[in-house]
């Protein structure tokens, strides 16, 4: 039986479609949602044997943080007969997802797949892939 569902969403069409779809089951079964961002850390390669450093991606700013918050507001407004809980967190993506899940014992995480292709997919791996290997729980990816 469902009581809690993780639903994982990054802002792409296909975790759009994946939070209408966890959002639906959650309203047939009466569950709760917790719908989670995760924003990546910024990542810095050191420079030089002393304390140079090369920052890659900066980290995100409040702003951008607000932003992240008020599109999980809006998918949740959308079903509000669903008791829904908006998390923002930062780390790596799966790993987070997957810790999120464990936190609130969720019986179901669903996370849309970005369908890349096969070369990006090996070099980056994929979230959804990692979510699915490394979950405590059930993991359905939407297309």
């Amino acid at each position: 039986m469902l009581t809690h569902l993780v639903i994982a969403v990054d802002g792409s069409a296909p975790s759009r479609r994946a939070a209408l779809f966890g959002y639906g089951l959650a309203e047939q079964t009466k569950s709760q949602v917790t719908l989670v961002s995760v924003l990546r850390p910024p990542e810095i390669i050191p420079v030089g044997p002393l304390s140079g450093y090369l920052e890659l991606s900066p980290p995100a700013t409040e702003a951008y943080t607000k932003q992240v918050h008020e599109l999980l507001g809006g998918i949740a407004a959308e079903h509000p007969a669903v008791k829904s809980t908006l998390l923002v967190e930062t780390g790596p993506v799966s790993d987070t997802i997957c810790e999120v899940a464990r936190r609130v014992n969720a019986d179901l995480i669903v996370v849309g797949a970005r369908g890349q292709n096969p070369a990006m997919r090996l070099l980056t791996g994929s979230v959804s892939d990692q979510v699915a290997r490394h979950a405590h729980c059930p993991v359905t990816i939407w297309r």
